[in-house]
């Protein structure tokens, strides 16, 4: 029954527990000087988002958590809305990014070790974007720097394909989109672990 026990916890342990996405925030904020605030999102927000808002050469930024995030630029009265998205921890440090994106770029790389060679992107490029596809059990990554990206995933014909997007520089250095760990929950399993196996040597 021990021995059951371990293998379950170890298979919860290799799985993982995931752990909340943490964004910068702010509302209509002058620089990102002024958009500093770490806030822990919901369980369901799993974007960083920005909006940045231009009027007469002046932006006005705003950052949250969000369920959903959809990039790109409209104009509107005045001058143009940027939204930009991303995944990981406090992505939206930097943005407006300072100067020229750097994305890492290549394409139809075997693993993430093959796609390391950094690029500088166009003043019009603002996302690194990676595309991981996967047939017959072969992955195929792509990065580029691009002006528009539409994070998402599907299928068609037997290719299964995952979009990710990302606006800082060499954000996009991972192709998949990993199980973040809780530390805590991790270290409760570990010292159950330990108690199991201390009893069933007795």
């Amino acid at each position: 029954m021990a021995a059951l026990c371990v293998s379950l916890l170890l298979a919860a342990l290799c799985i993982g527990t995931a752990a909340p996405l943490q964004c910068h925030t702010c509302t209509s904020a002058p620089t990102n000087a002024d958009c500093q605030t770490k806030t822990t999102c919901g369980a369901a927000e799993t974007f960083c988002q920005t909006v940045v808002s231009t009027a007469s050469g002046k932006p006005v930024i705003s950052k949250s958590c969000a369920p959903s995030c959809t990039p790109g630029s409209t104009s509107i009265a005045g001058g143009t809305r940027t939204v930009s998205c991303c995944q990981t921890d406090l992505c939206n440090f930097n943005w407006p990014p300072v100067g020229p994106l750097q994305c890492y770029k290549c394409t139809g790389a075997a693993t993430n070790v093959d796609c390391l060679t950094p690029t500088i992107c166009t003043p019009a490029d603002v996302y690194c974007q990676t595309v991981v596809s996967t047939a017959s059990r072969v992955t195929s990554i792509t990065k580029y720097c691009t002006h528009d990206c539409i994070p998402g995933g599907g299928s068609i014909t037997g290719v299964t394909s995952n979009i990710s997007c990302c606006s800082t520089d060499l954000c996009n250095i991972s192709g998949a989109t990993g199980v973040k760990y809780s530390y805590p929950a991790l270290g409760l399993s570990l010292g159950f672990l330990l108690v199991l196996l201390r009893g069933s040597a007795l």
